[in-house]
């Protein structure tokens, strides 16, 4: 079992400004050309990490995720149904049509056409031809799903009441993992078929180096020192380094935490925020976190970020 420090190192993340005072929940890097989403409809983009923010779009429901492809073309995912597709230098932005109101929380991007969308009540959408059309998987769950992450043809989904799902076929179909946690979990990380980290509220940290094993597996539970914390979203960088970031109780800074060995123990990093985080992303040289109030808050050393 691992454990979470308390070392600190204020120099590593400094604050952006950004041209909105609306929360920020998602975020999305093609290297350093970036997407950022939330209330109100808003989308922002940015062209050198997240030093600078510009708006690109903005509407009425809340985008809550977003991924961006190599060649730039990016889509978002939202409240009752709303998913979109565009560029971000680009204020036209398309609706796709999943004729399905739910509240989406998550999307992952598996190949040029196949996409993935997770939200309410346990529903998961699926599309082979770019958003074209779109198939409700068979999940047989019924909590909110929260998060998703894929490596290869697998795919893992998170959610309420510590629900894990993990599918063998690029998300046609799907069966639970045990996590050992009835907490809510927000967010996972994949980096590769056999390896993921989950985070979520009071400071969860769940993780698994088993993926391949097909009956129900008891995962690694880290509460150390976060037990008042919520950690909302966890990213990873080329060479492995995780970085998680959430929201706090109290006066204290917002948590950001990483780990140079696969999650088994963490530290605190100084994120200079008390505004809670809910999307974190590797930018190709370091993370970018994102949160309430339009907070922005970016690493600029990459992988030296985890360094001590």
């Amino acid at each position: 079992m691992g454990a979470v420090t308390a070392t600190h190192t204020p120099e590593r993340w400094v604050v952006s400004s950004t041209p909105t005072r609306r929360t920020l929940f998602g975020i999305a890097f093609n290297n350093a050309s970036g997407v950022a989403v939330g209330a109100d409809g808003c989308v922002f983009a940015t062209g050198d990490a997240g030093r600078s923010w510009t708006l690109c779009g903005h509407g009425r429901e809340r985008l809550r995720a977003v991924a961006v492809e190599p060649t730039g073309l990016t889509w978002v995912a939202g409240w009752r149904g709303t998913l979109l597709l565009g560029q971000p230098g680009s204020r036209d932005w398309r609706a796709l049509d999943a004729r399905a109101r739910v509240k989406f929380e998550a999307l992952q991007r598996l190949d040029e056409a196949t996409l993935l969308v997770a939200g309410s009540d346990g529903t998961i959408l699926r599309t082979t031809d770019g958003g074209r059309t779109w198939r409700k998987t068979r999940t047989r769950c019924c909590e909110d799903l929260r998060g998703l992450a894929a490596a290869g043809p697998r795919v893992w989904a998170v959610g309420a009441h510590g629900t894990i799902l993990v599918s063998d076929d690029h998300g046609v179909s799907w069966r639970r993992q045990q996590s050992g946690t009835s907490e809510e979990l927000r967010a996972i990380v994949a980096a590769d078929s056999r390896f993921a980290v989950a985070v979520g509220a009071a400071g969860t940290i769940v993780r698994t180096q088993d993926g391949e094993t097909r009956s129900p597996v008891l995962l690694e539970r880290l509460h150390a020192n976060l037990t008042s914390r919520d950690l909302n979203s966890i990213a990873v960088s080329s060479s492995g380094v995780l970085c998680a970031a959430g929201s706090g109780m109290g006066a204290g800074y917002s948590p950001i935490i990483v780990s140079e060995d696969g999650g088994r123990s963490w530290r605190f990093e100084v994120s200079h925020t008390v505004n809670p985080l809910y999307g974190v992303a590797w930018t190709g040289t370091g993370f970018c976190a994102v949160g309430r109030f339009g907070t922005v808050v970016r690493c600029e050393l990459g992988v030296s970020a985890a360094s001590g």
